[in-house]
């Protein structure tokens, strides 16, 4: 299937006539990395909690250890606002052993984007949606849930990279193409727009 075959399948997510809107699946901001989250972002949208996802947002998917970086944010990150990791793993103990080891609670198997697991997350906060961000590196997932709740949004990269399994592949596929026509604020330190 050639370029302009695919373009005639997917939209775009500015919508416009004939197009569908696809504003859902869009963040308010993104960063290459969680550790490249501005705090000041966060305060200056009133966010004074945070759902983080698992895997490839604090751990490389396919492997075991607790990105440095990643865990000094969290760290610093945790004494101003509230956390939460907030996972669709099926293994507790890998959700539990991150959460543990960061200091903070956790929901795993979150079924997100389904509402249930994002709402445990914000009731462990002890806050409403709208001054909760979710932070993830998937936009069918962790982006939908979010804005379906009115949750702030953060697309982060992908900690792994190119993911390996083929099904995965084309779900990063699908989201390129999605963002491919959107506006995605800044939200690093030295970028926050």
């Amino acid at each position: 299937m050639n370029g302009a075959a695919v373009r005639g399948i997917l939209p775009s997510a500015r919508g416009g006539p004939g197009r569908p809107d696809l504003s859902l699946f869009v963040p308010d901001g993104y960063a290459p990395a969680l550790a490249e989250l501005s705090p000041a972002w966060l305060d200056s949208r009133g966010v004074r909690g945070l759902l983080l996802d698992l895997d490839d947002t604090l751990v490389p998917a396919y492997g075991e250890g607790l990105d440095p970086a990643a865990a000094a944010w969290v760290r610093a990150c945790r004494d101003l606002r509230g956390v939460v990791v907030v996972s669709n793993n099926r293994n507790r103990d890998r959700v539990a052993s991150v959460a543990t080891e960061l200091g903070v609670p956790y929901v795993h198997l979150a079924l997100k984007p389904l509402p249930t697991g994002l709402r445990a997350g914000a009731s462990l906060l002890g806050l409403p949606a709208r001054e909760v961000a979710i932070v993830g590196d998937q936009i069918f997932t962790d982006v939908l849930g979010g804005r379906l709740l009115g949750m702030h949004t953060v697309l982060v990269g992908a900690l792994s990279g190119a993911p390996r399994h083929p099904a995965r592949r084309l779900v990063r596929a699908l989201e390129a193409k999605i963002l491919a026509g959107a506006s995605l604020p800044n939200v690093t330190a030295g970028g926050v727009s």
